[in-house]
């Protein structure tokens, strides 16, 4: 029987003294075969070679007379940079609002966003009260405020103090003019709706097959009504392809035609993330459909 031990903390802390002692250690134990003098200490000088090399290896990987900083240090030096800059100290800045969330702290958390780029922001609750207006997504704001890090996440974010209304944002007006225009055609007219069967057997789920609506809605369903038979069509839900999967899937169940009523849905996001569900061909493949649909 063939025994392996581990190294005791002395070999550990010095592996190139210590070589020896376990080299006969192990021919003791039977795990190295017993060699003639000789060539033992050829195989010991070569050991030790090796050895050497690699701690030599080691200790050219970086240079020993640098200083070595921790994460923290880095971050607190830019925070210190940002809050040194005059500009980023006091500066107003125009964009459209996303993703705003009231917190029960009080403090108002939201995305400043333009056609490119976007910025964290963060208004604490004293500031959040003199607001004139309640803030939503695709308002077109101007804010006020200053720009620092937040250390735990080693992002930088504008400290809003003011928020100036200026109207409503890009996306937010395509949404409305989407809205007008399809509204004029008819499709949101009260008798196109269909009434929703109260104890349905067959439901179809539009979804992603690996986000968190699935995976809610099966759980909701097992527990309230186990009978329900759920059939998962999927499909994105987000991104440039997203609608207009969405829209034949609709479609696609629709010719299937065994459904009592199809649910449409995703998890939460921001107004970006759920963007898709506004697109016209979603709409349109809506209005269309023969099964009534749930958003969710």
């Amino acid at each position: 029987m063939r025994m392996v031990t581990k190294p005791s903390p002395f070999i550990k802390r010095h592996p190139v003294c210590a070589l020896s002692l376990q080299i006969q250690l192990w021919m003791q134990m039977g795990v190295v075969n017993a060699m003639p003098e000789s060539e033992t200490q050829n195989n010991f000088d070569e050991l030790i070679s090796q050895s050497e090399a690699s701690k030599r290896q080691l200790s050219d990987s970086y240079p020993h007379d640098v200083p070595i900083f921790t994460v923290t240090q880095v971050t607190a030096y830019i925070k210190a940079m940002f809050e040194r800059d005059e500009f980023l100290a006091d500066l107003y800045v125009r964009g459209e609002l996303s993703n705003v969330k009231l917190h029960s702290s009080g403090h108002l958390y939201f995305t400043l966003k333009d056609a490119d780029t976007q910025i964290d922001c963060a208004m604490w609750r004293p500031n959040v009260r003199r607001l004139k207006f309640n803030p939503a997504d695709g308002d077109l704001v101007i804010a006020h405020g200053y720009i620092t890090v937040y250390p735990p996440r080693g992002r930088y974010q504008l400290y809003v103090d003011e928020i100036h209304f200026e109207g409503a944002g890009v996306l937010w007006e395509r949404f409305e003019k989407l809205k007008r225009k399809l509204e004029a055609e008819g499709l949101f007219a009260k008798e196109r709706k269909r009434p929703l069967p109260p104890f349905p057997r067959r439901v179809g789920v539009i979804t992603s097959p690996d986000g968190a609506a699935i995976r809610d809605i099966v759980r909701v369903c097992r527990r309230r009504c186990p009978s329900v038979q759920l059939v998962l069509i999927p499909t994105m839900v987000q991104g440039i392809e997203a609608a207009p999967q969405i829209a034949a899937a609709i479609e696609l169940a629709n010719q299937i035609g065994a459904f009592d009523v199809l649910i449409v849905g995703r998890g939460g996001g921001s107004l970006e993330d759920l963007w898709a569900f506004n697109e016209e061909v979603v709409a349109r493949a809506a209005a269309e459909s023969h099964i009534p649909i749930v958003s969710a």
